[in-house]
C-alpha cells in the first residue's frame, strides 16, 4: 500500500465515501436543528447545518482500520482523534469552556506521546514539551483557519496530500495510506464545504484535523529528518498556512487586548475580502501558498541548505505579507474598509511600510553576512563555516522580522520617525537577536558557529537600521516640503479662536 498508484486508489475510495457520508449526516443535522447560526463574530451569513466533521472522523476511522493499518502507531493517531472529536463534539453541542477544551486536546496530545508519536529531537529534555505545543497548536491553528468556505478543509487535504509523498519510498511509507485517507475524507467534505458551505464540519471535524496532521507530519517528516534543519522547516512548510495565520491572528488580538480564543473576523481570508478579493479567491489563494511550500518540502527536504534558504525567503514574504495586511481595517471603531478592486491602490498608500520592511531585510543581512566576516575572515565562506552561515541566515533574518513586526517598527509613515523610534529599534534588535541565539542554539549549537558573531551582528543592524529610519524620515520630510512656520500656526490658531 506504500506506492503512489495504491495511495491515489485509496484517496478516491475515500473521497467518496466521506463525500456520501456529508450529505447523509446533513440531513440529519438539519432534521435535529443542530446548525450554526449567523453571529457577529462569525463569518457566516446563514444558518447552515454543522457536526459535518462526523462524515471526515467517521470515513478516517473506518477506511484507516480497513486499509491504512501499517503500523501500531496508526492505531494511537486514530484514538488520539477520536478523543479530541469527542470533546470538540460536546463543544459543538454544549459549548464547552476554553479550559475543557484545552484538557481534551492535552490528554490527546499525551496519547499519541505515549503511543510513540512524538518530536525526535536531539534533546531529549524538550521532546514531550515540544511534542505538546506542537499538538495543541496545530489543534488550535486548524480550528481557527476554519473561518472561511473550504478553507480548513482545503488546507488539510493539500497538507496530507503531501504528506503522502513524503512517505513513500523510505522509513515512514507505513504512514502514507493513513495520510491518503486523510486527504481523501478532506476532499470528500469539500463538495458541500466550498462556497457557498452547505455544511460546516464543527470544531469536531477542525480539530480532529489539526490534530492528526500535526500527528501525521509528526510520523512522516520528523523520523526521516537528518538535521535539525530538516527536521523544524519541513512539518512547518507542509502545515505553514494555519500556523501563519494563528500566529498573525493572536499577536493582532493580544496587542488590543482581546482574548485569542475569541470569535472575529480578524483572520487574514477575511482581510483579503475587505480589500476587495472575492471569498473564492482568497481562499485559492491560500489553497496555492500551500500548494507551492509543501511541493518546495518535498524536492527540498534532501538538502538542509536549501531547505533552509527556502524556509527563510517563505518567512520573509509571509511576514511582509502579514505587515500589509495588518493594516486592513476589521475591528470594530476602524475606519470602513477599503472598497473593491483596490488592492494596487492599498498598496502604493503603504508603500512606506514595504520600503522598510525591504530595507530592514537588506540590512539584516548585510549585517549578519559582515559579522561573519569580521569573526572570521576569508574562512567565513569555506568549509563548514559557510554551511553554518547559509543554514542560520534565515533563522536570524526570519527572528528580527517576526521581533519588529512585534514592536510595529514598519510605520506607514515616515516622516513621524523620532528618538521614540529609535528607542524602539533598540528593542526590536536586541530581541530579534536574543530569539535568534535561541533558536540557533538549539538548532547548531554553536558548532562552527562563534558566539561572538551575534554581539558583532547585534551592534551593526541597530546602526544600520537607525540610520536607514533616520535618512528615510528626513527624505520623506524634505519631499513634503517645509513645515508651516510659527507665525503661520499662530494665525491659523488666531482665525479659529
Amino acid at each position: 500500500m506504500s506506492d503512489i498508484h495504491s495511495a491515489l486508489r485509496l484517496f478516491i475510495i475515500c473521497a467518496a465515501v466521506c463525500g456520501t457520508l456529508s450529505f447523509i449526516v446533513r440531513a440529519i443535522s438539519l432534521k435535529l436543528g443542530v446548525l450554526s447560526r449567523p453571529r457577529g463574530d462569525r463569518w457566516g451569513k446563514s444558518a447552515t447545518p454543522t457536526l459535518g466533521g462526523i462524515a471526515i472522523v467517521a470515513t478516517f476511522v473506518i477506511c484507516a482500520l480497513l486499509w491504512a493499518v501499517g503500523d501500531s502507531q496508526v492505531y494511537w493517531i486514530v484514538a488520539a482523534g477520536l478523543v479530541v472529536f469527542a470533546f470538540g463534539f460536546a463543544d459543538d453541542i454544549l459549548h464547552l469552556s476554553v479550559g475543557a477544551k484545552v484538557t481534551g486536546q492535552i490528554i490527546s496530545a499525551c496519547i499519541l506521546i505515549y503511543g510513540g508519536v512524538y518530536v525526535n529531537i536531539y534533546f531529549p529534555f524538550l521532546g514531550i514539551p515540544l511534542s505538546l505545543l506542537w499538538f495543541v497548536g496545530m489543534t488550535n491553528a486548524l480550528n481557527l483557519l476554519d473561518n472561511m468556505d473550504g478553507l480548513a478543509a482545503g488546507i488539510a487535504a493539500i497538507s496530507s496530500c503531501v504528506l503522502v509523498f513524503h512517505c513513500l519510498g523510505g522509513e515512514s511509507a507505513r504512514f502514507a495510506p493513513a495520510a491518503a485517507v486523510l486527504s481523501g475524507a478532506s476532499v470528500g467534505f469539500l463538495f458541500l464545504n466550498f462556497h457557498p458551505a452547505k455544511l460546516y464540519m464543527g470544531d469536531c471535524g477542525s480539530q480532529f484535523l489539526g490534530l492528526t496532521l500535526a500527528a501525521l507530519a509528526v510520523s512522516a517528516t520528523w523520523r526521516e529528518a537528518t538535521s535539525l534543519i530538516t527536521l523544524v522547516s519541513v512539518p512547518v512548510l507542509v502545515l505553514c498556512v494555519p500556523i501563519f495565520d494563528t500566529l498573525f491572528v493572536s499577536l493582532h488580538r493580544r496587542s488590543r487586548g482581546l482574548s485569542v480564543a475569541q470569535g472575529g473576523q480578524d483572520h487574514i481570508s477575511h482581510r483579503l475580502v475587505a480589500l476587495g478579493v472575492s471569498e473564492q479567491v482568497a481562499v485559492t489563494f491560500f489553497w496555492v501558498v500551500s500548494g507551492i511550500l509543501g511541493i518546495v518540502s518535498i524536492f527540498a527536504k534532501d538538502y538542509p541548505v536549501l531547505l533552509a534558504l527556502a524556509s527563510g525567503a517563505a518567512a520573509l514574504a509571509l511576514i511582509l505579507f502579514g505587515v500589509l495586511l495588518g493594516k486592513v481595517k476589521v475591528y470594530p471603531g476602524d475606519a470602513a474598509p477599503p472598497q473593491k478592486g483596490v488592492v494596487i491602490k492599498y498598496l502604493v498608500e503603504h508603500r512606506g511600510a514595504v520600503v522598510l520592511i525591504v530595507l530592514d531585510i537588506i540590512a539584516f543581512f548585510v549585517s549578519y553576512v559582515a559579522a561573519f566576516i569580521l569573526r572570521l575572515g576569508d574562512d567565513a565562506f569555506k568549509g563548514v563555516y559557510l554551511l553554518a552561515l547559509t543554514q542560520s541566515l534565515p533563522i536570524v533574518l526570519s527572528a528580527k522580522m517576526l521581533s519588529f513586526l512585534y514592536f510595529r517598527l514598519h510605520q506607514n509613515r515616515l516622516e513621524r520617525i523620532d528618538a521614540g523610534e529609535l528607542f524602539s529599534v533598540l528593542k526590536g534588535v536586541s530581541v530579534g537577536t536574543l530569539i535568534a541565539v535561541a533558536t540557533t542554539t538549539m538548532a547548531f549549537r554553536f558548532e562552527n558557529l562563534p558566539r561572538k558573531v551575534f554581539i558583532e551582528d547585534w551592534l551593526i543592524s541597530l546602526v544600520l537600521v537607525s540610520a536607514i529610519r533616520l535618512l528615510a524620515g528626513k527624505l520623506s520630510r524634505w519631499q513634503s516640503g517645509p513645515p508651516a512656520s510659527s507665525s503661520g500656526r499662530c494665525e491659523t490658531i488666531s482665525s479659529n479662536q
